[in-house]
This record gives C-alpha cells, structure tokens and sequence, in this order.
C-alpha cells in the first residue's frame, strides 16, 4: 500500500490546545483591591514528561519561587476504536472533481474508522482559589459536549464537528505548610470522537457509456448495433445509435492513443497502453501487435517489448541514446486491421 499521511492526530491536538490556551486566573495584589490577569500557559508532552515537568515544578515552589504556576499540560493518553459509530466502508465521501491536463479526475475516500480518542489536560495551580478559576472554565464549556470544528482532510468543502467529552476531574492537593501554601495539581479526561481516514483514491470521470447489442447462435456471436451516450458541455448524456446492418464482422478496429513517457531512459521498463475502438467486436476478439520502428531505418538490438499481444506493453531498455516511434496495430477475427497508429520516445541517459 502507497504511503499516506493525513496528520489526523496531529490536528485533534492542535485543536485541544487552541481550546484550552485561553484559560485565565485572576490575582490580587498587595493593595487587595488591583487585580490582574494571567494565561495559563499551555503545551503538549506524554505523560511520562507531564509527571516530571510537575516535579520540576514543586521542585521551584519549594525554592520560593511562585511565578511558575499555574502551567497546564495536554497528554495524549490512547484511542480506542469506536464500533458504534461503525458505518459502511463502501460509502464514498469528500469527493472532489480535479482537472489533470485534457482530463477530469475525481477525489474520493472511503468511509473513515471511528476512534475515541482519551487525552488528560494536567494543570498545577497555586491554592484551591486559583485552581477553582480554572475549573469552573473548563467545566462550563461542556453542556454535556463541545464541539469542535476541524478540517480533518484536505478533500473536505467544510469541516467536520467532532464531539468532545469532559469525563471527569480530579484534584489532588500538596501543602507546604513553610510558605504557607499548597499546589493543586488538577487533572481533566477528555474523550474525543474522531476518525481515521483511509487513504485518497483517484477515478477517472465517466464521459461516456457504450452499451452494446448482440445477437448470438449457437457458438456465433455478432454485434448488431450500439448505443452511445456521450457527456456534452453542459454536464447532460446525448445518446446516439450506430448500427452495424450489412456490415457486421466487417468493421476494422481503431487505435486512438497510447498512453506511456515519451522520455524514457537506460536500464529501465516502461509500461505503455493503447486506447482502441472495435465496435462489432469483444477484447478477447482482438489480437494487438506492437513494434519498434527506428527513424534511422535500424532496429536496436537492445530494446525489447513485452506483452505484445495485448492492450498494454512493457518498453525494456538499454544503454542507448536513440528516438524511435512505438507501432500499435489491431487484428480482429474477422480478418479486418487497424491502421497503424505510432507514438514518438527517446531514450535517454
């Protein structure tokens, strides 16, 4: 499977932290009447760093120093997959229509998996008082969820509103009766409902549609007539019929194109595939013959062609500078031959 990335947790955690960095504690100074207010600084670590960043910090209370807190760290602690928000892994979803030279290419994915995602938000504050400010900010923004508004792939037209839970608070006080003062060390469970997305995938958009009519005895089989239904400008199908009356087996197949590098270079295979039209034939009717035909009149010995009997070759090369066309013929079995359709490669070192 092709790498894939789409930084999914990445951006629940960014998100987590731009919820929680705004969070404030308000102090009174000696006169008892100015008050000033401070951000509680905010950052993301395990929780094994989250532990000892709080040693850290009662380490400097009990030095004297109180300018440290309040801090608060966000841990991510696990995910869990969520079966009841399982849908269909059949749904397609963010489609989105990209323009690639002469072609329209559609964006699409698969349904996402459902995760719930467990997080901590660890703060230390200075007394009970200061820890309540802080408290009383978390919890009031849960009634009972809040939502978040993210865009988890860069597909989406608009972002998705994951759900987050606050699970639980809990606080635990440490006293140091010397300074007379005591830390709160609180710690808040969240629980997000987020997803995993599968990787993006490409599809061609369907600008036509050939449907075929047969009729067959026997062994015999014979197309008679086909429908075609082409997109116009407009976005709309016009359909057309072509029949094959009095000339059945006796349409000869086309090639439209060959698709494939037209710079290629040493020691290397390169895959090439005809585009072809046979409308009073199937695909296994058709036998395809593929060639190498040299501008300087020679054929070089070192450069092969696999699969030659298919719609797809395989271009095997050498050390060799050279410009050459690769030939594409047709035989259906009803004896008729395409023309010959070339396209023009070099090789290069």
């Amino acid at each position: 499977m092709a790498f894939f990335h789409h930084n999914t947790i990445r951006k629940y955690t960014l998100a987590l932290l731009s919820t929680f960095n705004s969070l404030e504690v308000e102090k009174i100074k000696a006169d008892g009447i100015t008050k000033t207010y401070s951000t509680v600084p905010l950052r993301f670590s395990t929780r094994e760093k989250s532990i000892i960043f709080s040693e850290v910090e009662t380490s400097q209370i009990t030095n004297g120093n109180f300018n440290v807190i309040p801090r608060a760290s966000l841990v991510f602690n696990s995910m869990q997959r969520a079966p009841e928000r399982y849908t269909s892994q059949f749904n397609k979803i963010n489609k989105k229509i990209v323009v690639d030279g002469e072609s329209e290419i559609i964006n699409f994915q698969y349904n996402a998996v459902p995760y719930d995602f467990s997080f901590s938000l660890v703060i230390m504050a200075d007394g009970m008082n200061e820890a309540s400010m802080i408290v009383e900010q978390i919890a009031a923004r849960f009634n009972p969820i809040y939502n978040l508004y993210i865009n988890e792939i860069p597909l989406q037209s608009e972002p998705t509103l994951i759900p987050l839970s606050l699970e639980g608070i809990n606080m635990e006080t440490q006293d140091y009766e010397e300074y007379s003062s005591n830390i709160v060390t609180i710690e808040c469970e969240l629980l997000l409902k987020g997803n995993i997305y599968p990787p993006i995938t490409e599809a061609a958009l369907v600008n036509k549609i050939l449907i075929y009519n047969g009729l067959q005895e026997d062994n015999e089989f014979e197309r008679v007539s086909r429908i075609t239904w082409e997109k116009q400008l407009d976005e709309t199908f016009l359909g057309s019929v072509e029949s094959f009356s009095g000339r059945i087996r006796k349409v000869a197949p086309v090639v439209e194109s060959i698709s494939g590098p037209s710079i290629i270079h040493h020691e290397t295979n390169n895959d090439y595939v005809a585009s072809f039209d046979d409308p009073d034939n199937k695909y296994s009717e058709l036998s395809f013959f593929w060639n190498i035909v040299p501008l300087n009149g020679e054929i070089p010995d070192n450069i092969g062609i696999l699969n030659k009997n298919k719609a797809q070759c395989t271009l095997i090369t050498k050390n060799l500078n050279t410009t050459f066309k690769l030939q594409c013929i047709i035989h259906d079995v009803h004896g008729n031959i395409s023309e010959a359709f070339y396209k023009d490669i070099t090789i290069q070192a």
